[in-house]
């Protein structure tokens, strides 16, 4: 192989082209990703990235791309996959040919369908900036979500006296990575935190009423925020 192509601005993506040059391939490497940033660390976007502006915690410095023989194509997101024609093609209307193809692009923020200034998505640095920019303090904020990230953004804005109000579809947060037990602790965590939390109910949808909305959840319950 002579070309190997990355597809995601990720940490799976870093371990890929390191990988790739641990065991001496030489070839050219390019690495296509949708935001225009060099991949960073997302964890801390729950977290310290909500108190302040957040910035990219970058994972290797743009020097070590260059030092690495690594292609950067940023800002342009992968929509197509032509496996006769071995090409990526990108969101401009431009392609990559490849030999190789690694694709690292991680997951999507599930939506609600509804798009609108004060419903976020948290996912990308983007997403936190636009956050923090409407975070003052002492608002209501409803969190759709009882994972990792969900607890982490409702401990976060608590803890800046934001109200919040966590919308989980388990019977029990975090179930499905730590177990009815420990999930069971960490609710009652968040509880003693003063954080609401509506467990065993989705959320079905979003309305705008009068300076906030309202957030319906499974069985006709109704939550502002």
């Amino acid at each position: 192989m002579d070309r190997v192509v990355v597809v995601g601005a990720s940490l799976a993506a870093v371990h890929a082209i390191e990988t790739l040059r641990h065991h001496d391939f030489s070839g050219e490497i390019v690495l296509v990703g949708e935001e225009p940033h060099l991949p960073y660390d997302r964890p801390p976007l729950s977290k310290e990235g909500l108190r302040q502006p957040p910035e990219p915690d970058l994972l290797r410095s743009r020097e070590w791309y260059a030092d690495s023989g690594v292609t950067l194509v940023l800002g342009r997101a992968a929509s197509e996959v032509n496996a006769t024609e071995r090409a990526v093609l990108l969101t401009d209307g431009s392609q990559v040919r490849y030999e190789g193809l690694v694709i690292a692009t991680g997951s999507r923020v599930r939506t609600l369908g509804r798009g609108d200034e004060h419903i976020h998505y948290l996912r990308t640095v983007d997403d936190g900036a636009r956050l923090h920019e409407q975070l003052s303090g002492g608002e209501h904020v409803a969190v759709i979500g009882g994972g990792f990230i969900g607890l982490e953004v409702a401990a976060t804005l608590t803890d800046m006296g934001c109200s919040v109000t966590v919308v989980e579809v388990a019977p029990v947060p975090l179930t499905r990575v730590l177990g009815d037990q420990v999930g069971e602790w960490f609710h009652k965590l968040h509880v003693r935190h003063s954080v609401t939390i509506h467990c065993g109910r989705p959320a079905v949808s979003t309305e705008a009423a009068g300076d906030g909305y309202t957030v319906t959840v499974g069985g006709g319950e109704q939550v502002r925020a």
